[in-house]
């Protein structure tokens, strides 16, 4: 049964919680030992479960347990759907994942490299790109690629980009062999070359929709002949919480969809964790530039 998973807000406590647990940035987080053991019993990725304070312990591990089994035995229907700004489907076959991430340092950013390179302005798309490659390669459980062959465990991502200022699709090929400006050479490239009409299907690693129009703040990504997809929204102007002060800052919703074949609701969850990290903390992807 598919379920839709709200994530919880990234604070200073999640953020930092991978350097605390001693784990890779692949998604690992702190737990108290008997959390853990929790966890590990009840099959609950630890990157799923809210937490309410420092740390992620026992009482959160089983609220998070019974808010799972009270999703599951709720009845589901083939015309289910969850009103994220479109219709998501919810079936045996799909996962959806939704989150809000803070851009405003990537914003800062961007505004930085397109006042100092004349050439080659990246944008919100092109850093987008660039990030969902980089937490594709860590989920090698996607293995279609445009051309229809397998390609498991070779770590090569294809992405199918679509957004509100063109019309039809671009497809980026092998993403995992550029950097952040050479996506964003070739997608302007592409803008000047015939692009693929509307409704027309690719077996892309990703699809990718950024509707950056005012007021859709949720995206229902579709996924065609593609393992997975994202929908990303319009950046908003919301109150966020910083060092426990609520500021004023931008958030942008991304809506994650897969196949059940490449993912579970705790492996869509912990990609989404992955990409929200690298978006509210854009150094990593720009030092590749």
């Amino acid at each position: 049964m598919a379920v839709d998973v709200r994530l919880p807000q990234l604070t200073e406590a999640t953020t930092s919680r991978s350097a605390d647990a001693g784990g890779d940035r692949a998604g690992r987080i702190s737990a108290t030992p008997l959390a853990a053991r929790v966890a590990e019993a009840g099959d609950v990725a630890l990157a799923t479960v809210p937490v309410t304070g420092r740390r992620i312990t026992r009482a959160d591990v089983e609220a998070h347990l019974r808010a799972r089994e009270s999703a599951e035995r709720a009845p589901v229907r083939s015309d289910d759907h969850a009103d994220l700004g479109g219709v998501v489907n919810r079936s045996a076959s799909v996962v959806t994942i939704h989150a809000e991430c803070q851009v405003d340092a990537l914003d800062g950013l961007l505004r930085q490299i397109g006042e100092s390179r004349a050439e080659v302005a990246p944008t919100f798309t092109d850093f987008l790109v660039a990030a969902c490659t980089r937490v594709l390669r860590q989920f090698p459980a996607v293995d279609t690629s445009v051309a229809g062959e397998e390609n498991r465990g070779t770590g090569k991502v294809d992405i199918a980009v679509t957004v509100a200022t063109t019309p039809g699709t671009v497809v980026l090929l092998g993403c995992e062999r550029k950097s952040l400006l050479d996506l964003s050479r070739e997608r302007q490239a592409a803008r000047e070359q015939p692009r693929a009409g509307e409704g027309t299907s690719f077996a892309a690693t990703l699809a990718l929709t950024h509707l950056d129009l005012p007021g859709l703040t949720r995206v229902a990504p579709t996924l065609g002949s593609s393992r997975c997809a994202l929908g990303v929204g319009s950046i908003e102007p919301r109150t966020v919480t910083e060092d426990g002060r609520q500021t004023p800052g931008h958030l942008v919703g991304c809506t994650f969809v897969a196949g059940r074949e490449a993912f579970d609701e705790p492996r869509a969850a912990a990609w989404l964790v992955a990409l929200r990290q690298l978006i509210e903390d854009p150094m990593r992807v720009f030092l590749e530039l």
